[in-house]
């Protein structure tokens, strides 16, 4: 698209009740110029709507974006970041959350398309040397830009950046210690601590993108789970504490003794002891750890060949280090069932999950408490959605579910992709098996604790989650549309409520192992139930829409989510239209 500035005039000629269209201009100007060209400010005067623009666009970063991206140090964001590029990268991500105006989106993906060119650029022109200056501000943006790609729909720059990062040698910690000795050394403990914590923050979110592409696109991980030899990241409260005096009266109570623990350990799961405070993110690493599994599981899965074949054996050992994480989750959050027991770890979580709340502000205790259930959730679902991969080749039904047209009629070729995944004896070989039903009863479980997380589709909270979630529900859908297209339980939709014998998801407890009904369902199969609602093939429109609308308005911001809701919703309405 052409992204030639637009002239003043035509500026005049806006509305000129909103700054978002004259602001993202600016961004476009400021990203448009050349490095050896482009200064901290723009050369243009900033009207004082554009700078109140700004401003919101910045908050609503860290508001709702790096809470679930922590890659930035909010607390010295505005005073030392100069960088063009990650100033506009920030401002684009904000003005995207903020969705001022849908007609303004053109811009935002200029701004974005325009960034990753002249990174690229950057990073394959620069020959970085390790012993020299590494460029955090580069490396930052481009992660940045990464994840914006990944949440919106593009994709670019991931493995180039992969392979910056393992020439400067990023992911060694003796080699970060000698970047900070030789080009930032100090030691006022602020200084200390944020120059090691962003390049650690860095690397872990590299992991989690790496982790989230390779199971939206059933591609290997990048990263290898042995490289990542940093240390573990601190709290979320001692990271984001803005103003020097918070950080100091936060950091007595800051578990320094995780800097003595590795990534690599958890993620690879080994018998090295894990550290006394474990946090959320340790278990979403450890969890993520597992996501290579996963993929050579996905390509070992009906091999014709008997030694490539998947054996139970393997699956379960997986699953059970997955199930050894939630029981842990679980654990963190049934404390705050008898608050006057845990008192001593709940006011450590409280202060561990703040941000800008201080112990003297109104309703601070409220505002790190969703923060901390917010990981929790994003954790869950990561839990959820690993297992469903384990048990179920959700890459491929996902892609077998055909588009329709919105009168409900399939092309011939859609109609023979139907036809191979419902005639398909794999598919029904599998949607008969102990398997399909661990993998239906992890896609039950995540669309109830998304339910009970986010009040309603539409809800904000619904749309600045971690997508994590809404690649769970979508795997989900996939695996039950699957499931009940090829199941050959008879219909008992006349029935009012569940016979005996019958199991309703909705009301079995949603911790790891409390649930020895559902185990007893997966062993010997028969009718399910959701929410008094029967599961069946004659009122799959019933049940399996509310998936559709979560991702279809929760998940707006997440165009994959998008078009794999458009194709549900189709098939729901040739279901209604039979």
């Amino acid at each position: 698209m052409n992204s030639t500035p637009l002239s003043q005039e035509s500026l005049q000629q806006q509305d000129p009740s909103s700054a978002s269209l004259e602001g993202l201009q600016l961004v476009l100007e400021a990203a448009s110029r050349p490095k050896s060209a482009t200064s901290s400010r723009s050369q243009r005067h900033l009207t004082p709507q554009v700078k109140k623009w700004s401003a919101a666009c910045i908050d609503t970063y860290f508001g709702r974006f790096h809470d679930r991206w922590p890659v930035l140090h909010g607390p010295t964001f505005e005073k030392e970041v100069e960088s063009v590029r990650l100033r506009s990268t920030v401002l684009l991500i904000g003005s995207w959350l903020r969705h001022e105006n849908e007609g303004n989106n053109h811009l935002i993906f200029d701004i974005h398309s325009i960034l990753v060119k002249r990174l690229l650029d950057e990073l394959i022109d620069t020959s970085p040397d390790p012993a020299g200056v590494w460029p955090l501000r580069t490396l930052q943006s481009s992660l940045l830009n990464i994840i914006f790609a990944f949440e919106s729909g593009a994709r670019l720059l991931f493995s180039l950046l992969v392979t910056v990062f393992r020439h400067l040698r990023v992911f060694s910690a003796d080699a970060i210690e000698h970047q900070i000795r030789i080009h930032f050394s100090g030691d006022f403990p602020p200084w200390v601590f944020s120059m090691k914590e962003k390049w650690k923050r860095l690397c872990t979110n590299m992991f989690k993108i790496d982790s989230y592409i390779s199971l939206l696109t059933q591609q290997p991980p990048l990263l290898q789970r042995e490289e990542m030899s940093l240390s573990l990241t601190s709290t979320f409260g001692q990271w984001n504490a803005w103003g020097i005096d918070v950080f100091f009266r936060r950091w007595p109570s800051e578990p320094v003794e995780r800097s003595q623990y590795r990534i690599c350990d958890l993620a690879l799961g080994s018998q090295q002891p894990i550290p006394p405070v474990i946090l959320v993110e340790d278990l979403q690493i450890r969890m993520m750890g597992v996501t290579n599994y996963v993929w050579i599981l996905n390509k070992m899965r009906g091999s014709p060949n008997p030694a490539l074949c998947v054996s139970p054996d393997h699956k379960e050992l997986i699953s059970a280090r997955l199930k050894r994480c939630k029981l842990q989750l679980d654990s963190m959050t049934s404390i705050w069932k008898e608050p006057e027991l845990n008192k001593m770890h709940i006011d450590f979580l409280l202060r561990a999950y703040s941000a800008k709340e201080e112990p003297f502000h109104e309703g601070w205790e409220e505002a790190a408490r969703n923060r901390f259930f917010s990981f929790v959730f994003s954790a869950t679902m990561l839990y959820h959605l690993l297992n469903m991969h384990i048990y179920a080749d959700v890459h491929s039904y996902m892609q077998n579910l055909p588009v329709l047209s919105p009168a409900g009629a399939a092309s011939a070729a859609n109609l023979s992709s139907l036809a191979t995944a419902v005639d398909n004896a794999q598919v029904q070989e599998w949607a008969s098996s102990p398997d399909c039903r661990i993998a239906v009863s992890h896609a039950l479980f995540a669309y109830r604790v998304y339910g009970s997380t986010t009040s309603s589709p539409s809800d904000l909270k619904a749309e600045v989650v971690d997508p994590i979630a809404h690649m769970t529900i979508a795997a989900g859908a996939a695996i039950l549309w699957t499931w009940i297209q090829n199941t050959t339980s008879a219909c008992t939709c006349m029935s009012p409520m569940p016979l005996a014998g019958e199991l309703d998801f909705g009301f079995v407890p949603l911790g790891a192992g409390q649930s020895p009904e559902v185990d007893h369902w997966i062993l010997t199969g028969g009718n399910v139930w959701l929410h008094g609602v029967h599961l069946c093939k004659c009122n799959v429109d019933v049940w399996l829409s509310p998936f559709a609308a979560i991702l279809s308005h929760g998940a707006r911001k997440w165009e994959v989510g998008d078009v794999f809701a458009q194709k549900l919703w189709s098939q729901l309405g040739l279901q209604r239209s039979v």
